[in-house]
């Protein structure tokens, strides 16, 4: 790039200029003032000032290459959103001093987060990419897309209750195009379906209605809307599906509306699977998801929506010792005030990071749940949003709460049952984290540490006792107001 440098102007003085080594004098050489052409090398940039007497004493500026910003991570979110899903979150990982400019198919709005490493978009109909090109005082890097295609994804719900495994396809109905006619034949008639693309020979068949019930296994393929099975089917017509474990474009349910005779939980057997997006179904059963192991992860690309169940159930995503990973949003949906209705979120000595927003939805605070024993950690890069101010979170002596977004996060202290064990601070946002309210022993029962980015204490107090308050080298502890500050160990 091109760069100025100067000293003051006085008559009579001419300068001799260098510059560090590959670095090029373009213009200016005698005078005050230079344009160079930056190289690679760090050095010093030297002003020698002379006249008729002879040299003067040099003036010296250290000066250290900069670039332009390295391309950003793969962009993480749905790539098989819903048409005109509100929410949907797209990010990349956050570079201290870098900028971000994000662009979306014609018809999509972006709703927040530009020029930050996280955006909110609203999705629109329109299949593109999302872009997004680094930026900083240098100029721009090279740019990262994620090609979308809105209401592409399938619906994968569950057909069995009781245990049941998720790498077993029998587990699942994935709701395909169209709808089928099954005759007492082999022969199978569809309407506006995509047979020759959704299907392959082998795929057992069920219609949507009765999901418990199989119609037969895929023998030929005629064409898009005529296919034979292997030997007769049931009578039936309707929305159809195929037996399928969850892909990265399937928007999975837990439970199944049409199954009410018994619970039914999901054991994640896998050591990884990505799925577009995750909602446990509110009918009056419990609907689990439970993670068998400490190697067990789950991505979910888009939004998790925990319903609350329509009797004396609990709905949960029991994460254990393995982790989850959410680009999009988690939702406690509660609509019921009966306190033993319950959804919740089970943590041991697992992780889950959820770079959109936490939003506990509840009429009663027991019913959403976020429960974290042992050293489990929670990382937050969106808000955390008790709505009617109702909620529990209750925390093992060990476990973390870690607000690390790159926008500015209000931490909530003292909202209805909701309690931190050890708070973590790593926003990197100019706004950085800010209380909600006072810190007491009750409420951040273990450590308060400031690690990286920016912490506001709001004007409140931070009442620790005995436990620490850390403040990491590079990080900042904004401190406002007028109450009485920390008692604990710093």
């Amino acid at each position: 790039s091109l760069q100025n440098y100067s000293v003051i102007y006085i008559a009579g003085v001419s300068y001799a200029w260098t510059v560090p080594g590959d670095w090029t004098i373009t213009s200016g050489q005698g005078t005050h003032s230079i344009y160079v052409t930056v190289g690679t090398n760090t050095g010093n940039v030297v002003a020698t000032p002379s006249n008729g007497c002879g040299s003067g004493t040099a003036s010296s500026l250290a000066v250290t290459n900069s670039t332009v910003p390295a391309q950003p991570s793969a962009i993480t979110g749905p790539v098989s959103p819903a048409n005109s899903a509100a929410n949907q979150n797209y990010s990349v990982t956050n570079v201290s001093g870098v900028s971000y400019a994000w662009s979306t198919p014609c018809d999509w709005t972006i709703t927040a987060g530009q020029g930050t490493n996280l955006l909110t978009a609203t999705v629109g109909t329109i299949s593109g990419d999302v872009q997004v090109t680094p930026g900083n005082s240098c100029g721009s890097g090279t740019s990262r897309s994620l090609t979308v295609t809105p209401g592409s994804g399938f619906t994968t719900k569950t057909r069995v209750t009781g245990a049941a495994n998720w790498n077993t396809a029998a587990t699942w109905v994935k709701i395909l195009t169209g709808t089928v006619t099954f005759a007492v034949s082999t022969n199978v008639v569809g309407v506006g379906t995509k047979f020759t693309t959704e299907l392959i020979v082998g795929d057992v068949l069920l219609l949507n209605g009765t999901p418990g019930t199989i119609r037969g296994t895929v023998a030929s393929i005629t064409n898009d809307l005529n296919l034979v099975l292997v030997a007769n089917s049931t009578a039936g017509n309707g929305a159809y599906g195929k037996e399928a474990v969850p892909t990265s474009t399937d928007n999975v349910e837990i439970g199944n509306t049409l199954l009410t005779g018994a619970n039914t939980t999901v054991t994640l057997d896998v050591a990884s699977a990505t799925i577009n997006s995750l909602t446990f179904i509110g009918i009056a059963r419990a609907n689990v998801l439970t993670h068998a192991a400490t190697t067990n992860a789950l991505t979910v690309l888009g939004n998790v929506t925990l319903n609350q169940p329509t009797g004396i159930f609990t709905n949960s995503w029991i994460i254990n010792a393995g982790s989850g990973t959410v680009g999009g949003n988690i939702l406690f949906n509660g609509t019921s005030a009966t306190a033993t209705r319950i959804m919740s979120i089970v943590l041991s000595t697992g992780s889950l990071t959820i770079r959109g927003n936490l939003t506990l939805t509840a009429l009663a605070a027991a019913t959403a749940l976020v429960n974290m024993t042992g050293v489990a950690t929670l990382n937050l890069g969106g808000s955390f949003t008790i709505t009617n101010s109702l909620g529990t979170m209750t925390p093992g002596t060990t476990s973390i709460f870690n607000f690390n977004g790159s926008i500015a996060q209000t931490i909530p202290i003292g909202v209805s049952a909701v309690t931190y064990a050890n708070l973590n601070v790593n926003n990197t946002s100019a706004g950085g984290a800010t209380l909600s309210a006072a810190i007491s022993a009750a409420n951040v029962t273990q450590a308060l540490s400031v690690q990286s980015g920016t912490f506001n204490n709001g004007g409140f107090a931070i009442i620790l006792n005995t436990k620490t308050l850390s403040v990491s080298s590079g990080a900042t502890f904004n401190l406002t107001g007028t109450s009485t500050m920390a008692t604990g160990t710093l």
